[in-house]
């Protein structure tokens, strides 16, 4: 009797893996697309990571999505040999996939903290730049080889591309509002992203370009103030502590604004505005008379776009992403 293919599999993991929304859309795509695939999760504790690694190549998994707290430890533990020798994606996200660095600069025994959204930015700080990867899933090659994914930088990529295609306008620049180690901290994974132009705004409503040190104040340029951005820019603004998922229908926390980056006025609607409240609510804006008010970017939607990218990778499909939000909507229901 003839043997019968293996079934394609994915699979997420992470810790705790418990409320993870991941899996169900997942599933939800795949049934579909009426694709024979199957999606497993599993609670993958650190000290267990590097043996989930090798089981998951060794037991043919098409995919994975790595979930928190395993992504900064993943990059670590593809610096090292496997059976197989698990490789990072030169091309996973391209241009956006960073080159991998030698295992001899790493180390497994004090691994830095997991997840940038959440980590101590001291300890992200600490990390070496050189050093420093996100690997949040595996892609199997055709040559049966598993490489790190960073399918976050290919959402983000995808969701800039996306604007700039619609509105016919480039994003020059990037304006950071809130806690500076927050927004840097979040945005490591998907910084090579980012305009390379990075203001951020000062109480007197100037502007100083992140990185750098003020000018003496008679030699502030007029060009370096929030009024003066008439063109269309990013704008990351981080607005709290990070928050559960929160349902539609359901009391969210109040949006505090004091001192967490209140939007300026007179934005260019062709603006970009990544908002990374905790919830997955919108911001609360209230456009002028006749303004059209730019497009805001949740971390609902980064979430969905992250999902397509993992999809795209292991299916070379892509996801309806208005399915994929209706199926995280209905697991917050469950």
């Amino acid at each position: 009797m003839a043997e019968s293919p293996a079934q394609n599999a994915v699979c997420v993991i992470g810790h705790p893996i418990g409320g993870n929304p991941s899996q169900f859309c997942i599933t939800r795509v795949l049934d579909d697309w009426e694709l024979d695939w199957q999606c497993l999760s599993f609670d993958v504790a650190p000290e267990s990571l590097a043996a989930a690694l090798l089981g998951i190549e060794a037991l043919g998994f098409v995919g994975a999505l790595i979930a928190s707290p395993h992504e900064l430890a993943a990059a670590q533990r593809f610096g090292e040999q496997s059976p197989r020798g698990l490789a990072v994606s030169a091309t996973a996200a391209a241009p956006l996939a960073t080159p991998a660095v030698p295992s001899a600069a790493l180390s497994t025994d004090a691994l830095p903290a997991p997840n940038p959204a959440t980590a101590d930015p001291a300890v992200v700080a600490a990390v070496p730049a050189a050093a420093f990867r996100w690997i949040d899933g595996l892609r199997r090659e055709p040559s049966g080889d598993l490489v790190g994914c960073n399918f976050l930088a290919e959402a983000v990529d995808d969701l800039l591309r996306e604007h700039q295609q619609r509105t016919g306008q480039s994003l020059a620049a990037c304006l950071l509002l809130g806690d500076l180690a927050a927004i840097e901290s979040a945005t490591l994974p998907f910084a090579s992203c980012l305009p390379p132009l990075r203001y951020q705004p000062l109480a007197d409503g100037s502007l100083v370009l992140c990185g750098g040190s003020l000018p003496p104040s008679d030699t502030v340029s007029p060009a370096l103030t929030l009024e003066s951005l008439t063109e269309p820019i990013l704008v990351i603004r981080m607005r709290g502590p990070e928050q559960p998922l929160k349902s539609k229908g359901k009391t969210t926390q109040q949006d505090d604004r004091e001192g967490q980056g209140s939007l300026p006025r007179g934005l260019h609607p062709d603006s970009l505005i990544f908002d990374l409240a905790g919830d997955f609510s919108p911001a609360a804006l209230s456009p002028g008379p006749g303004q059209r008010l730019p497009r805001s970017v949740t971390p609902l939607d980064l979430e969905i776009a992250r999902l397509v990218a993992a999809l795209r990778n292991w299916t070379g499909q892509v996801a309806d992403r208005n399915l994929l939000a209706d199926a995280i909507e209905e697991y917050l229901e469950i």
